[in-house]
């Protein structure tokens, strides 16, 4: 083992044991322990990040050393004002999030470029400087979360750290923990620290997260009508060759389009369910029609079937269980019965097996492959990354050259063959959880009965995405999500937002 990859160890078993004694919350909010886990959970997630910067960047940073100090005074100083302010008024720190949450900024890093959340990176060091601070000054309160979210989520990060001690991968390895588990993970905690201090905290994550919605589907409905694409060279030179044009928006892959858009239809309808405002109802319908043209223009398959899943969890809630799910069977069978009885093509994909493959788009293939890597690990699977290179392992040499795509597009299959069964066993402990969770929330007391719902339609739709596309723990809704219902769950007992009683209780959070 190399002195980089032992520095990288000592870091993530660090961060292992700060995420270990969070799971067991203080009494006492403003007992340094809280302040100092989080300090050392942070500085864990920073001494990973530096280790993923080549020499090669390292030096170009030494020589402009002028520039960067005077980037790095801005950036301080934009951040004590936002610390200083979210103190003031700890509802802004959700408006930052909601705004940061589905920005991602193109970054070179030596060889290798990608997508990152950079503001939502900066939006939560904001929110942790802050925290500590408003410790220091004894003013923070109680987080109040459900322990059966919250400790299968901590323990399956834990494992996530714990594999890298044997991961084949240590650069891909590292990159996930740095992008996705630790600032995730610190996105957890600081929902829940932060949230009995906001004003309903829900009510700006979810308008804003409509309003962008809106923007962005206008966005893609501007590139389906002009034939243009941004970012995304691959989808560019795709959309040469198929039969549809597909948008991806402010986003690099049009699925992750139409999860967001998804996602926001979902919130939006939820809405329309309790609010009695006719003037709301027209503001808010048009939205969704907006949004759900967007959302058509991506052609994405997952997207469609993850509303599909969060409408029928909100009909339930709102029309029934015999209703709605009569209404799903009729309409499934209305639109597909035909297309299956007039399209030979459509029947051959959808009643073999090889159709089903070729229908996939080498997803079964990539299933497969994944197995088989958790045959030669079932308890503790290859580690945290090591898919993509054990998985091209796999292949011969002509076909590895030719395969563009090595890592799993089904997120219980990547956590499968990567931490085995241990892994897939908090994943499902955390589902499990989540599930009873939010369930015993709704039935304790109406007063928050309908953001509980929405919450397990937006997580179950994702989770249903994700088994089609992947990328389940790499989206920071879901972590967002987990934190909001275990916070809720916790206090369903207690009154409505605004007062007003069941009707009312989605508008005092999204209104």
């Amino acid at each position: 083992m190399s002195t980089l990859e032992t520095f990288r160890l000592i870091a993530a078993g660090a961060a292992a044991l700060a995420v270990l004694a969070l799971m067991f919350p203080d009494a006492n909010p403003n007992s340094p322990r809280r302040s100092a886990l989080i300090g050392l959970l942070t500085g864990a997630w920073a001494l990973l990040t530096a280790s993923l910067i080549p020499q090669g960047d390292v030096d170009r940073i030494t020589d402009r050393l002028t520039g960067v100090g005077i980037l790095v005074a801005v950036l301080a100083l934009a951040a004590a004002i936002a610390v200083v302010l979210v103190n003031r008024f700890p509802t802004l720190w959700f408006v930052l999030l909601a705004i940061a949450l589905p920005i991602r900024l193109p970054l070179n890093i030596g060889s290798q470029s990608a997508n990152l959340l950079l503001p939502l990176y900066c939006v939560i060091i904001v929110g942790v400087v802050a925290l500590i601070v408003r410790s220091r000054r004894g003013t923070a309160a109680a987080s109040p979360r459900s322990a059966w979210i919250a400790v299968p989520l901590g323990a399956f990060v834990i494992v996530t750290l714990v594999s890298l001690t044997w991961t084949s991968d240590w650069t891909e390895a590292t990159a996930k923990v740095v992008f996705f588990y630790l600032p995730f993970i610190l996105l957890f905690h600081l929902v829940g620290a932060w949230w009995p201090l906001a004003q309903q905290p829900l009510r700006p994550i979810a308008a804003t997260t409509v309003t962008i919605a809106v923007a962005t589907a206008l966005i893609a409905l501007l590139q389906f009508a002009t034939r243009s694409i941004w970012w995304n060279t691959t989808l560019k030179q795709g959309n040469t060759y198929n039969r549809f044009f597909r948008t991806n928006g402010i986003f690099f892959d049009p699925n992750i389009l139409g999860r967001f858009l998804a996602l926001a239809i979902i919130v939006a309808l939820a809405y329309l369910v309790v609010t009695d405002d006719r003037v709301q109802t027209w503001i808010v319908a048009t939205a969704i029609v907006v949004i759900a043209a967007g959302l058509v223009v991506t052609f994405s398959r997952s997207s469609a079937l993850m509303l599909l899943v969060g409408l029928v969890i909100i009909g339930i809630r709102a029309f029934g269980a015999v209703k709605t799910i009569t209404v799903t069977i009729a309409a499934v069978v209305l639109t597909a019965g035909p297309a299956l009885a007039l399209s030979e093509n459509i029947r051959d994909k959808t009643t073999s097996m090889v159709g089903i493959a070729k229908a996939s788009e080498g997803r079964a293939r990539l299933v497969k492959g994944g197995v088989e890597l958790w045959r030669h690990e079932p308890v503790r699977g290859v580690g945290i990354g090591s898919f993509a290179q054990r998985y091209a392992e796999t292949l011969p040499a002509r076909e590895r050259r030719r395969t563009r795509v090595v890592i799993s597009h089904t997120a219980p299959i990547t956590v499968l063959a990567e931490l085995g069964l241990v892994g897939v066993g908090f994943f499902a402990a955390l589902i499990l959880g989540t599930f009873i969770g939010l369930v015993r929330g709704i039935r304790r007391g109406p007063a928050r009965a309908m953001s509980l719902i929405t919450i397990l339609a937006a997580l179950g739709g994702i989770l249903v995405h994700s088994v089609l596309y992947s990328a389940f723990f790499e989206d920071p809704y879901v972590w967002v999500l987990l934190a909001a219902g275990a916070a809720l769950c916790v206090s369903a007992t207690g009154r409505s937002e605004i007062g007003d009683g069941v009707a009312k209780e989605l508008p005092a959070q999204v209104g």
